[in-house]
């Protein structure tokens, strides 16, 4: 189901997420993370009911994800 946000902008969530999702497997470096967490964030900010969990899902994944790699020393602050 699409909605408008505020700015009249059609955002298809299931695309949008999926989106979200393939390129976090890519994520190979703090930049491309942080770019990822301020996606998934304003997703989760317009997001409707419907598609607002998955939203949220999938942020805290990309959170995890970005702390487990800089623990394990798979990206460096920079």
């Amino acid at each position: 189901m699409n909605e408008l946000t505020f700015e009249n902008t059609k955002i298809d969530y299931k695309l949008e997420i999926k989106t979200l999702r393939e390129f976090m497997g890519k994520a190979d470096s703090l930049e491309k993370y942080d770019n990822l967490i301020k996606s998934a964030t304003m997703l989760v900010l317009n997001c409707n009911e419907e598609w607002l969990p998955y939203a949220r899902v999938t942020l805290n994944e990309i959170e995890r994800r970005k702390e487990m790699a800089l623990v394990n020393g798979l990206i460096k602050f920079e």
